[in-house]
């Protein structure tokens, strides 16, 4: 029981060190639907905020904490 409570104890703190708590998307657009002319902006804490002509992507993007945005594909 000693053993256990002993690895534990020693690798409970590696388990937190190396945990990534970030969840990746990947968006596709149709074609013709693209969002054109889209803003951001880094906030203090370096989140980014988006401003674009399609206000309900906006929206929708902006309700998740978002640290990258880019092009998968060229």
């Amino acid at each position: 029981m000693r053993k256990l409570i002993l690895t534990i104890v020693l690798f409970f703190p590696f388990y937190l060190a190396f945990a990534q708590s970030y969840d990746y998307y990947y968006v596709e657009f149709k074609d013709g639907y693209l969002p054109t002319d889209v803003q951001t902006t880094v906030n203090a804490d370096q989140t980014l905020h988006f401003t674009m002509q399609n206000s309900t992507l906006a929206t929708a993007l902006n309700a998740k904490l978002i640290y990258s945005f880019k092009k998968a594909f060229h």
